[in-house]
């Protein structure tokens, strides 16, 4: 008799509890998601750019649609910077990722210092790329509205969706986040091709 009353709670089990609980955790990860696709909005399209790097290549707007984008300005290059800082914390952290890029437009260039720098923060099996560039700035329009201390991040199809402050480090997690679920996988998001369809 024992027997069959643990056959029948262990049932129990599987039949309500467990579809219960896993009902409840994928409505967590729904309003999570879709409280970060309410955060991302339409700010300002990329215009088309050709810049150099730190390499010597040659930066095209092209290069980065497909992927996302992390972009930020500085007068000078200085690794304590709150936007170099940030920005290497998001290149550490997404390094395996071959979808996020990091562009980082530098007035007064060194290019030395620049090299150097990324040989000290290298780290194994990194796929993301960081371009550090030169030339008349194409992001000045994105920051009519916005301090030059803000990081941009755009989509694959080149539009800026949200500020953050560099200097913010709940801004900057809040950034990670929403680079997490976009960028790590890369997935064709319904919802975001939705939103980008109203936009048009």
């Amino acid at each position: 008799y024992m027997l069959k009353v643990v056959q029948v709670a262990a049932l129990g089990l599987m039949l309500v509890f467990f579809p219960l609980g896993s009902w409840y955790y994928l409505r967590m990860g729904y309003n999570e998601r879709k409280g970060a696709l309410d955060e991302l909005k339409y700010e300002l399209p990329l215009t088309n750019f050709q810049l150099i790097d730190q390499t010597g290549n040659v930066i095209q707007k092209e290069d980065i649609e497909g992927g996302y984008a992390v972009i930020g300005t500085v007068e000078r290059f200085d690794a304590n910077d709150p936007i170099i800082q940030a920005s290497e914390g998001l290149f550490d952290e997404f390094a395996t990722s071959k979808k996020l890029t990091m562009i980082t437009h530098v007035e007064s260039y060194d290019s030395l210092a620049i090299v150097n720098y990324l040989e000290t923060i290298n780290r194994d099996s990194i796929s993301s790329e960081w371009h550090f560039v030169r030339g008349v700035d194409p992001f000045s329009e994105l920051y009519t509205d916005q301090p030059r201390n803000y990081l941009a991040l755009a989509d694959t199809s080149g539009v800026v969706r949200n500020y953050y402050d560099a200097s913010n480090g709940e801004e900057i997690a809040n950034m990670a986040k929403h680079i997490a679920m976009f960028v790590m996988p890369l997935l064709r998001d319904p919802e975001l091709v939705f939103k980008r369809r109203e936009e048009k």
